[in-house]
């Protein structure tokens, strides 16, 4: 792959076509924006043209060749002058940077330059942001950093200041159903040009909000199909089977020792962000505003007769409940436990309205 082949962030394309041909590449970028819209996809493309050994111009092409062993290297991990740092169980710690400080003083092995790129930079801990400070103040000759992250407010406006900003927008809806008709097999059986694969292509573009890496997750635990039972069991949702309804979802998040625990939590975060954008239609539905567009457009139906029997202080304090959770997911609570009373706490909460009309 090179930068013809990058079908979203065009601007970020353009831009450094244009900075390479001028020949005003910066020493330190950092790539800003939402999870999952290409950000660390983009920084290997751009290593792979600032390392690249087969152009004819190495100075002025805007593009790698994508075939010399400098392009194969870095799509395999292999090239020594591209180190690449990504977190250490939630943090980036200060001996990922000391090794970063260590080998950006070295000359590079078979290029003009070394690239060192900071996945997630905003959870280096706070050592490790005052290490790397060092560098970018004095940064060698021949060295390009590049730091991808979700948020500035999350970086030190120290380390912000020193690197040139470039902003990562959620895909465009056209250009993701591209993305995922291309990478992502949606269904594992079945006719991809029939009527439910489209259905199910216009629900993950809007269910993930711009975000390819969120669609792909989606697509791994089979949220297009699944999504659709948790849905019907949250339309006539009771007392007496909330239990059922949280062991069905506990089930679809299995304890994987590859992954352990913190895998597991991910794949629950997924079911309870699905819940949200439920109940954020149903509240859409109750206050009149579903013309902006729901989330769950194939389900209307049922939607809508979930509005009616809610009142809206009700869907808000479902809401307030699932991010509730959330938050506990976040800080470790018991997963059996935590899941359990989210559904107990949101059928009572539902079966109070009910009683009430």
């Amino acid at each position: 792959m090179s930068f013809k082949q990058v079908l979203s962030q065009p601007h970020a394309v353009s831009h450094f076509q244009s900075v390479l041909a001028r020949g005003r590449l910066a020493h330190a970028y950092v790539f800003c924006g939402p999870d999952g819209v290409g950000k660390a996809l983009f920084a290997r493309e751009l290593v792979k043209t600032l390392l690249c050994s087969g152009r004819s111009d190495k100075e002025t092409s805007p593009d790698a060749c994508d075939q010399c062993e400098s392009c194969k290297a870095v799509d395999s991990g292999d090239n020594p002058d591209l180190f690449w740092i990504t977190l250490d169980y939630k943090v980036i710690k200060i001996e990922a940077i000391r090794e970063l400080e260590r080998l950006a003083v070295l000359k590079p092995h078979g290029a003009r330059r070394r690239v060192f790129v900071i996945e997630d930079a905003e959870r280096m801990n706070a050592e490790a942001a005052n290490c790397l400070l060092k560098t970018l103040e004095e940064p060698p000759r021949g060295v390009v950093i590049l730091l991808t992250a979700t948020s500035l407010a999350r970086l030190p406006r120290t380390i912000v200041s020193r690197c040139q900003v470039v902003r990562f927008q959620p895909i465009e809806p056209a250009t993701l159903k591209k993305l995922i008709k291309k990478n992502l097999d949606v269904f594992k059986e079945g006719d991809s040009d029939g009527d439910s694969y489209k259905e199910a292509l216009e629900w993950l573009a809007g269910a993930s909000c711009g975000s390819m890496g969120w669609a792909a997750r989606l697509v791994k635990e089979e949220a297009v199909t699944r999504r659709k039972k948790l849905f019907d069991r949250l339309s006539s949702l009771h007392m007496d089977d909330n239990f059922l309804v949280s062991q069905e979802v506990l089930d679809w998040c299995p304890y994987n020792k590859d992954e352990g625990l913190e895998g597991r939590r991910a794949r629950l975060r997924i079911w309870m962000c699905l819940m949200l954008e439920f109940y954020r239609d149903v509240l859409l539905c109750k206050v009149g505003a579903d013309e902006l567009g729901l989330f769950n457009m194939d389900y209307r139906d049922k939607i809508a007769a979930k509005a009616r029997q809610l009142s809206e202080r009700t869907v808000e304090e479902i809401m307030g409940e699932i991010n509730s959770s959330l938050d506990g997911l976040r800080r470790n609570a018991n997963i059996n436990l935590l899941v359990e009373n989210m559904f107990t706490r949101i059928a009572r909460l539902e079966a109070n309205t009910y009683g009430a009309s």
